[in-house]
């Protein structure tokens, strides 16, 4: 794992990342490894998953877990002032939230952190690779530096390879290869797959990957107007996740369908993983699209129209800000 987690840290600008098998697992064993009994653990209330598995190992560890409204910096400075006495404490979010794409506001939330002896926990699975300089993710390009962040990323998505990490400094490297269970006992990556990363790292670094996002940022754009031209809902736009928002569960799953009959793989998202009729269509744009294919689906979109009832784009603002 050395070579690749040294290449890692290097175009991440961390001083050390530590390598796990998964995202899912970097979370449920980096969150309750870091902090203990006199900790606090924070988390919005939209987290990823994974995320809140770890914030339960935690609590069942005798931290003390709290909430907070999703992305809301007065949210997060209510339950930091209001908290019992603790040590430090660790506030857990997502860096892209993985169902709307929508970003956090990180420099705010890291201002209140800071200002109650706090760090920030940064999910960036769906930024890695993506977003910021070099695909660095949003921390770097929101906050200039990592000195109240811990950032985790995925080497799945963006990478194509397997596994996730944790960017931190070398004293929490070790701390975690002594405390993160899901590292002791969650088994190596492969050799290939560490390999593959450090050819990853080469090309994020290299002007292809200027060629990748700048073909990635044109489908994106190609599809958000054609989306708009039909007066659709849409959510995110600002990374690869795109979500179409459909509101019935049952009428989410038909348009998925029928959307797969035609021959577009689009997730249809429903509660619990958005709130209960809330459901959306989650499109995954990436560089490899032809525009003649995102045209197409376009094109099915609107035949979908005539299928299955979508809200008009200012329709839904209720639901929308309950997804996003």
């Amino acid at each position: 794992n050395a070579e690749a987690e040294d290449k890692l840290a290097r175009w991440l600008g961390t001083e050390a990342t530590l390598i796990y098998p998964s995202v899912t697992l970097a979370n449920m064993g980096a969150i309750p490894g870091l902090v203990s009994r006199p900790d606090l653990l924070v988390v919005d209330q939209h987290a990823h998953n994974s995320i809140q598995e770890g914030a339960k190992i935690a609590k069942a560890n005798g931290v003390p877990v709290e909430f907070f409204s999703h992305c809301d910096p007065e949210a997060l400075e209510g339950v930091l002032r209001n908290a019992v006495r603790y040590r430090s404490g660790l506030v857990a979010i997502d860096g892209v939230y993985s169902m709307s794409g929508a970003l956090p506001p990180l420099a705010e939330l890291n201002e209140v952190a800071r200002k109650y002896n706090a760090v920030l926990y940064v999910d960036d699975a769906h930024g890695t690779g993506v977003l910021g300089r070099q695909g660095r993710g949003t921390v770097l390009d929101a906050l200039g530096d990592y000195n109240n962040t811990f950032v985790i990323g995925s080497l799945s998505k963006a990478f194509s390879c397997a596994g996730g990490y944790i960017g931190c400094t070398e004293e929490f490297k070790r701390l975690l290869k002594m405390r993160s269970n899901t590292y002791i006992f969650g088994g190596p990556v492969t050799p290939a797959y560490l390999e593959a990363i450090c050819t990853v790292c080469d090309i994020l670094t290299s002007p292809e990957y200027d060629d990748l996002i700048g073909r990635l940022q044109a489908n994106l754009q190609r599809l958000k107007r054609g989306a708009a031209r039909l007066g659709l809902t849409v959510l995110g736009g600002q990374t690869p996740i795109i979500s179409l928002l459909v509101g019935d569960e049952e009428e989410t799953l038909k348009a998925g369908y029928f959307l797969f009959e035609k021959g577009y793989y689009v997730q249809s998202v429903t509660f619990p993983a958005v709130p209960y009729h809330a459901g959306v269509l989650r499109v995954q744009v990436n560089s490899n699209h032809l525009p003649e294919s995102i045209d197409g689906l376009v094109h099915t979109l609107a035949e979908l129209q005539n299928v299955v009832p979508m809200p008009q784009a200012g329709e839904a603002e209720g639901t929308v800000r309950r997804v996003a």
